[in-house]
């Protein structure tokens, strides 16, 4: 009998299996690494554009405002709970009450509020405009909003800091300075 016609050794056949294993535990890890990292982006990037869009409609607010007041940190009303209470110009609807509207953002936890009044200094109306928000949980913190000076025109600091769900994720920042219509210091300035 020729060598072609006997087959695999058994040693073959282990050592053949053996690399086998190999080579298949390789790709799975791979693919699982990369599953992962594609996971850790998603999230990532639904975050930063959660943020971003959070930002633009706090910037609209502001530019748009008939006024502003950012909420102190007292003992009654801590820092999480409001950050910034918006004073909007009346609706140009001819249907609607002649009075200005109120928005509030508070941060409760890692998830940040915008809150609307009905006109009687109530707000029943809330929105979660983003989650992931660690402003204050970062040593220190910082804060949503503060007041710049920008020479002789008032300027707000908006400040976002995210993470996404991960914790083992780093947190980063979306910033940017507004310039509200109103230039009057209002307080917490």
């Amino acid at each position: 009998m020729s060598r072609s016609e006997e087959g695999w050794t058994l040693v073959e056949l282990m050592v053949a299996a053996s690399i086998s294993v190999v080579l298949l535990g390789l790709l799975g890890t791979t693919l699982v690494s990369g599953l992962t990292t594609m996971r850790i982006g998603s999230q990532r990037s639904t975050a930063l554009h959660d943020g971003r869009v959070t930002m633009n409609q706090m910037q609209r607010d502001l530019r748009g405002s008939n006024g502003f007041q950012l909420c102190p940190a007292t003992a009654s009303q801590p820092l999480s709970s409001c950050a910034l209470v918006v004073v909007q110009p009346p609706a140009q609807n001819p249907q609607a009450p002649p009075a200005d509207q109120t928005v509030r953002y508070r941060l409760a936890g890692r998830s940040l509020h915008r809150d609307s009044d009905d006109g009687t200094g109530t707000f029943p109306s809330s929105r979660l405009v983003a989650d992931g928000v660690v402003n204050l949980s970062q040593s220190p913190a910082v804060p949503l909003f503060q007041c710049v000076a920008g020479g002789s025109l008032l300027q707000v600091r908006i400040r976002l800091v995210m993470r996404a769900n991960d914790p083992k994720d780093a947190p980063y920042e979306i910033a940017t300075i507004v310039r509200p219509r109103n230039t009057y210091q209002p307080a917490g300035c």
